[in-house]
């Protein structure tokens, strides 16, 4: 109960938070909001960091909030946020290990405001970051950037069992997925010969449950229409995350 009772605490700051990114976003202020991430049972093994949640997986403001209130938590609405997800629990965590994922910045808005101010945003944010890497981490948890800005970010901390970047997932990123097949030609063939969506859609289906987004598990396949056949570039992001999350966990074994 303290545990929650302390995320509940940090939540209420990162929502005083989301005020200051509207002021210095004027123009767009009204389309930042808090998106939440999915608050875990307790203490994990590693943390994920990407640089702010993104709320272009609803149509609107109107459906964001009713998705929210339903339930709806960050890094599950875009295919690549299952990817990752199904990514984490097949090639990084072992043998029970947990993980969670937040943001540098904790306020929701458009990629194309993204830019805007970002390293007075980021700087500001970085405190409660600070907080939630204390409150969530077990005592040597290992933190992983997602992307190379949060990547940048987060190496000029210093911070302690930082382990490096992965891939972003996002479309901006597109073309560097390609890269570790290359670099792997043998494996990657194997790979794209082998890996099936159901596996995907099953991670998708077993996350979303575990995390109490039951009611909205359909909607979401049926709008990543994955019963239809996944890309080369899904694929190639895929066996990216296979290796980079493999490289890791060498990491993790020589420092151990």
């Amino acid at each position: 109960m303290a545990f929650k009772d302390d995320y509940d605490r940090l939540e209420r700051a990162f929502k005083k938070q989301i005020g200051a990114d509207k002021k210095r976003i004027v123009d767009e202020a009204k389309k930042i909001s808090y998106l939440p991430n999915k608050m875990p049972n307790g203490k994990v093994d590693f943390i994920l960091v990407g640089t702010e949640p993104s709320i272009g997986w609803a149509a609107n403001q109107e459906e964001a909030q009713r998705d929210i209130a339903k339930g709806f938590r960050n890094f599950y609405g875009a295919l690549g946020d299952f990817i990752l997800h199904h990514c984490i629990r097949e090639y990084l965590c072992l043998n029970g290990e947990k993980y969670y994922l937040t943001d540098l910045s904790k306020s929701a808005m458009l990629t194309s405001f993204a830019d805007v101010k970002r390293n007075e945003r980021y700087a500001d944010w970085y405190p409660f970051l600070e907080r939630e890497l204390r409150l969530v981490g077990k005592k040597n948890v290992k933190i992983i950037s997602i992307g190379k800005v949060a990547d940048s970010f987060l190496k000029n901390k210093g911070l302690k069992n930082y382990m490096g970047g992965i891939l972003h997932y996002s479309q901006q990123a597109v073309g560097h997925r390609g890269r570790e097949a290359k670099n792997h030609p043998d494996c990657w063939s194997q790979f794209r010969k082998t890996f099936r969506s159901a596996s995907l859609k099953r991670t998708i289906r077993d996350v979303m449950t575990q995390s109490d987004m039951t009611k909205l598990v359909q909607k979401t396949l049926t709008r990543l229409k994955l019963d239809e056949p996944l890309s080369e570039s899904n694929k190639e992001l895929i066996f990216t995350y296979k290796v980079q999350f493999g490289r890791i966990r060498e990491k993790i074994s020589s420092t151990s």
